[in-house]
């Protein structure tokens, strides 16, 4: 698959350039995949981004997916996550997520400091109740190894949110 884009996470226009996207996908069975993702284009400067997954559904209850994200523009940053989903009933789905996300310059996420490395945890449940409706609430936490996180009290190395949203599909 070939795509035009804004650019990397840009959903309105932002310059005169557009980016070029790509996505690669390989699945011999219905037990495991590979996804290759990637994305270059002139971002006030060259951008590119790299994303490899490997899903495996080892059962009808159990599956994981690995993710590594590398980009650069102007300096490097990576990330990487390891997602655990058990199906609890056909419409119910319980995930795990742990992730770990380097931006030593602070090139994609503004941070009050030099950098921005943070490592989190999530566990949330998924609700499909229709084919065209779904509804996700999780509770994430992540921890930096600066304050880099707004506060009440200033600034502060830990964040934990709990968030739920719906999603619409046609």
């Amino acid at each position: 698959q070939v795509l035009i884009l804004n650019g990397l996470q840009n959903i309105s226009e932002n310059n005169n350039s557009k980016s070029v996207g790509l996505q690669l996908k390989y699945q011999p069975s219905t037990s495991w995949g590979l996804t290759y993702n990637t994305l270059l284009g002139n971002e006030s400067s060259f951008r590119q981004f790299h994303e490899a997954l490997i899903q495996w559904n080892w059962n009808d209850f159990y599956s994981t997916k690995l993710q590594f994200d590398l980009g650069a523009q102007n300096s490097n940053w990576c990330g990487f996550s390891s997602i655990h989903s058990f199906a609890l009933a056909p419409t119910l789905t319980l995930v795990a997520r742990l992730e770990r996300y380097i931006d030593p310059q602070s090139q994609i996420v503004a941070s009050p400091s030099s950098s921005f490395v943070t490592s989190g945890a999530s566990i949330g449940l998924n609700l499909k109740p229709h084919d065209h409706l779904s509804y996700r609430t999780e509770v994430r936490s992540l921890r930096a190894d600066q304050p880099v996180f707004n506060s009440q009290n200033g600034l502060s190395p830990s964040n934990t949110v709990i968030a739920a949203s719906v999603g619409l599909s046609w």
